[in-house]
């Protein structure tokens, strides 16, 4: 990957539409502009994904993350300070700044900053410092762990993909855990990350 190819990225998330693949530090994901329906719905018919799945929005630190969510309980603070960067995601309540086709009539959106050096420069890049994402992949089937698999899968229906495949280190989907306004931490799935 070349800083060229961070500048084609940023470019084609401006475009309405524009959905593009990158690496993380779990698997291969694709992302939009959380500003941006249409790129939104894209990604939900390129995928198969159903209608009932929000999507996850990847932030370059915890301050991109404000607008979108309400001031997260002790718990959920305790849980970035131990496990962010890295492959936790964090579901909390959202503020009305989330657009209702990322969270699909939820109450609540699912956080996540990777541990994942060449996405962080990625988000950096962008204003918002945040994309609404989910794994590359066809809905139900294994997610992407190369660029190659991805240009297989999904690569004519993306803008671009920003390829890095020693990124991807983990190799597994995230730990997803929900963190109620009185504290209480649900697991939604176990991932690399066990949590008691």
């Amino acid at each position: 990957m070349t800083i060229p190819d961070l500048f084609n990225a940023v470019a084609m998330l401006e475009k309405p539409d524009g959905v593009i693949a990158f690496p993380t530090d779990t698997v291969y994901g694709v992302g939009c502009k959380v500003a941006h329906p249409e790129a939104i719905e894209k990604i939900f018919l390129m995928k198969g994904r159903s209608d009932t799945k929000p999507l996850v929005l990847l932030g370059k630190d915890r301050e991109s993350f404000e607008p979108y969510i309400e001031p997260p309980p002790r718990s959920a603070i305790e849980l970035m300070d131990w496990y962010w960067p890295g492959p936790l995601t964090i579901v909390l309540p959202k503020t009305d700044r989330v657009h209702g086709a990322i969270t699909r009539g939820f109450p609540t959106v699912a956080l996540r900053i990777p541990k994942c050096p060449r996405l962080l420069d990625l988000l950096a890049l962008i204003p918002e410092g945040v994309l609404a994402t989910t794994s590359a992949n066809i809905s139900g089937q294994p997610p992407c762990l190369t660029a190659a698999e991805v240009s297989e899968v999904l690569g004519d229906k993306l803008d671009f993909i920003l390829e890095d495949d020693a990124a991807v280190v983990e190799k597994t989907a995230s730990t997803v855990a929900a963190v109620e306004p009185d504290g209480t931490v649900r697991v939604l799935r176990t991932g690399s990350i066990v949590l008691d």
